[in-house]
C-alpha cells in the first residue's frame, strides 16, 4: 500500500481495525495548539526531542526506538485539531505528506544502510 493520507469516516475506520504495528491516536479536542502537539509527540509517541518542527521531522524519519513494521497516525476530532494555530495544522500536514510518508515509502533505503521501507499511513477521520 502506498503511504498516504486517507480521509475516512468512522465506519471505514472500524472496518480497518485492528491495526498492526505502531498506532498513535491524535485527539483534536486534546491537541489544539502547537505546544500541545509537541507535548503529545514527546509523551505519547516517545520522540526524544519535540520542541520545533525540524526536530519533529527528523525524529519522524527515524523512529528507531519504535520496533514496528508499520506506522499509523489516526486523527480523531480533526476539526478541533490545532484549531488555535491553523498555520501549524497546514505545516504539519505538509511535513507528513512531503517528508515523512515519502521517507518511509522509498527514501529510507537510499539513505540508511540496512534499512527497509515501511508502511506509514495517516487517517483523518471525518466528524
Amino acid at each position: 500500500m502506498k503511504n498516504r493520507i486517507h480521509y475516512i469516516t468512522k465506519l471505514e475506520l472500524k472496518d480497518r481495525l485492528p491495526f498492526s504495528g505502531f498506532v498513535a491516536i491524535f485527539d483534536g479536542k486534546q491537541i489544539q495548539n502547537k505546544e500541545e502537539l509537541f507535548h503529545f509527540f514527546e509523551k505519547i509517541v516517545g520522540l526524544p526531542d519535540a520542541n520545533n518542527w525540524s526536530s519533529i521531522t527528523d525524529w519522524l524519519t527515524d523512529l528507531s526506538w519504535i520496533k514496528a513494521e508499520e506506522y499509523s497516525f489516526i486523527f480523531e476530532n480533526y476539526d478541533s485539531f490545532l484549531k488555535d494555530d491553523l498555520s501549524s495544522k497546514v505545516l504539519f500536514l505538509e511535513i507528513l505528506e512531503e517528508d515523512v510518508l515519502p521517507w518511509w515509502e522509498s527514501d529510507v533505503e537510499k539513505h540508511v544502510v540496512g534499512s527497509k521501507v515501511k508502511s506509514f499511513q495517516v487517517y483523518i477521520v471525518e466528524n
